[in-house]
């Protein structure tokens, strides 16, 4: 793969797997951006922008026999994309 850069594990596997899970990250976050943010702010963004609001956030996550909740700030920018995309992915 052209681009990946210096690889720093002494094995051929390692060496291997790093660029693969790489490229299988990017694909997933780009199925995510066209299936699960359609018609939101971040249906045009770029990976990376979408990779730092959608992971890169502070967050409570509270587990009961219930369920998972997950507790946002009130004034969390991207808050309705958070909420949304799980449900847009929901079969």
């Amino acid at each position: 793969m052209a681009g990946v850069g210096h690889a720093s594990g002494h094995k051929f596997l390692a060496n291997w797997l790093r660029p693969m899970f790489a490229a299988f990250a990017y694909t997933l976050t780009q199925r995510l951006r066209e299936i699960a943010l359609a018609g939101t702010k971040l249906a045009q963004a770029t990976t990376g922008t979408t990779r730092a609001r959608r992971l890169k956030l502070g967050a409570a996550i509270l587990r009961h026999a219930r369920g998972v909740r997950t507790l946002l700030a009130s004034r969390h920018p991207p808050r309705e994309i958070f909420v949304t995309t799980p449900r847009s992915l929901a079969p």
